[in-house]
C-alpha cells in the first residue's frame, strides 16, 4: 500500500511540474523533461518448462518424508521491467521492477518461492555518478543494490550459461544480507583502469541490511537492537582483452568469441556484531577466462561468523564451462556444464544455520540469437545433499529437492 503512494506522488509530481506556469516552474519542467527524454525503458522475461522427478517432502510436519508426484511447470522464472537513464553528464541512474516466480508450484525443483499472490516491487534503484571526467577511474554509487562481493552474485542471471545461477550464489548473499535477492542499501566507490595489456577494477562500500533482527514480529524489517554495518569490496585483475570498457557493477560470461583474456578477483566483506551473530564474514576468489570459443568462470567462497565464543565455517562455489558454435552470423549453440557445492564444519550443527552439504550438476545448451536478447536453452540438473540447507528446507518444510529436465524461453526488449 506504501509504494502505491508513493508511485501515485511521483505522478502528481511531475504534473506540478508540467503544469506551474511561473519562470521557476518553467525551469523545472525543463529539467523533468530533460530527465523524461533520457529514459530508456527495457522489459526482460524467462519462461520455463520444468519437470521435476523424485522430489521429497515431509508432508505432515513430522519428520517423515514421502514422495509427490512428478510433474511439469510452466512459469515465468523471472519478469522484469526498468529504466535507465543519464539526465546530466557522468550521472547515471537505473530502476528495475521484477515479477518473478508466477505460477511456480512449490514443489518444482528448481530453487524459489512460488508467486500466484502478484508480488511486484523493486529489484535495483540507484544513482551512479562518475566523480572523474576524463576516466573511469572513480564512480559513486548509492542506492539498492549487490554488494559488489563474488562474480557469481554479480552476474546476471540473464547472462549465465548454466540453467540457474549458482547455488553458491544462495549462500553468499544470506551471509551478507539475511535474503536470497541479495540487494541492501548503500554506498560504493568503485572504478575501472584499462592499459594495453592489463585492467584493473575495484569496488569498496558500505551498506545496512535489515534482516538481523531475530524477532521480526515486534521489530519487523530492522536489523535489530545491535546495528553493524557491512563492509564488503573486491579488486580484480585482467590480462589480456578486458571484460568491459566501461564501468559497471554488473558482468558478464560469454563475450560471444570476441574475447581473448584473464581475469582474477579477490574479495572480502565483514559485519561486525548483531542480534544474529557477534561477527560475520565473506572471503574468495573468483575468474572468468574466455579465449574465442571457450568460456570459463569459477569461484571458491569461505563464508565465517562467530556465534558466542565459536566461530562457524562453511564453504561454497562453482566451476561453469561453455563452448560456442557460430550457426551463422547472429545464431550460437553452446553446449555447457556446470559443477556447484556448498558443504559446512561440525560446529554448523549447534546455531540455527546452515549444516551439511548438497551439490549440483547441470549439463544442457544454449541457443543464443543476437546473443542474450534472445535466447533459448535445454539442461539437465543432478542435486543431492544432506543437513539444514538450502537444499533441504523450503518454506520452514524439510524437503529432498528433485532432479529435473527443464526447457527455458528468454527475451529482453
Amino acid at each position: 500500500m506504501a509504494m502505491r503512494y508513493f508511485y501515485f506522488g511521483l505522478i502528481l509530481f511531475f504534473l506540478y511540474l508540467i503544469s506551474s506556469p511561473d519562470a521557476k516552474s518553467q525551469d523545472l519542467k525543463s529539467r523533468a523533461d530533460s530527465v523524461i527524454k533520457t529514459v530508456r525503458p527495457f522489459l526482460m522475461l524467462q519462461s520455463w518448462g520444468v519437470y521435476t522427478r523424485n522430489e521429497m517432502a515431509d508432508l505432515q510436519q513430522n519428520g517423515m518424508m514421502q514422495p509427490v508426484e512428478d510433474r511439469m511447470n510452466f512459469y515465468f522464472r523471472r519478469a522484469r521491467l526498468g529504466f535507465k537513464g543519464e539526465p546530466q553528464n557522468r550521472l547515471r541512474y537505473t530502476l528495475v521492477l521484477y515479477y518473478d516466480n508466477l505460477g511456480r508450484d512449490d514443489f518444482t525443483a528448481v530453487r524459489g518461492r512460488g508467486n500466484n499472490d502478484a508480488d511486484f516491487g523493486i529489484w535495483d534503484a540507484f544513482v551512479q555518478w562518475q566523480i572523474t571526467e576524463k576516466n573511469d577511474a572513480l564512480h559513486l554509487t548509492a542506492g539498492y543494490f549487490r554488494p559488489q562481493i563474488s562474480r557469481e552474485n554479480l552476474t546476471s542471471a540473464w547472462e549465465v550459461n548454466s540453467f540457474e545461477k549458482s547455488i553458491s550464489q544462495l549462500y553468499v548473499r544470506r551471509q551478507l544480507v539475511e535474503r536470497n535477492h541479495g540487494r541492501a542499501s548503500g554506498v560504493n566507490l568503485g572504478g575501472l583502469w584499462l592499459g594495453k595489456k592489463t585492467s584493473l577494477y575495484y569496488n569498496v562500500g558500505a551498506f545496512n541490511p535489515t534482516n538481523t533482527s531475530t524477532d521480526s514480529l515486534t521489530m519487523g524489517n530492522s536489523a535489530g537492537v545491535l546495528w553493524s554495518p557491512l563492509w564488503a569490496g573486491r579488486v580484480s585483475f585482467t590480462y589480456g582483452d578486458p571484460e568491459m570498457v566501461n564501468y559497471s557493477i554488473a558482468h558478464e560470461i560469454n563475450y560471444y568469441n570476441q574475447r581473448r583474456g584473464l581475469t582474477l578477483g579477490t574479495y572480502a566483506s565483514h559485519q561486525s556484531r548483531t542480534d544474529l551473530f557477534e561477527v560475520s564474514q565473506v572471503w574468495g576468489v573468483d575468474l572468468l577466462f574466455n579465449y574465442d570459443n571457450f568460456n570459463l568462470d569459477a569461484e571458491f567462497n569461505v563464508l565465517r561468523r562467530r556465534f558466542d565464543s565459536d566461530f562457524v565455517y562453511s564453504q561454497t562455489g562453482h566451476v561453469r564451462s561453455g563452448f560456442n558454435i557460430s550457426i551463422s552470423e547472429k545464431l550460437i549453440l553452446e553446449p555447457a556444464v556446470m559443477w556447484a557445492f556448498f558443504e559446512a564444519d561440525e560446529a554448523s550443527s549447534r546455531y540455527a544455520f546452515f549444516t551439511g552439504w548438497e551439490q549440483t550438476w547441470d549439463v544442457g545448451l544454449n541457443f543464443y540469437m543476437q546473443k542474450t536478447r534472445f535466447k533459448t536453452n535445454i539442461h539437465y540438473v543432478w542435486q543431492n545433499g544432506a543437513g539444514r540447507n538450502l537444499y533441504t528446507r523450503q518454506d520452514g518444510r524439510q524437503v529432498e529437492k528433485g532432479d529435473y529436465l527443464a526447457l527455458g524461453l528468454q527475451f529482453i526488449i
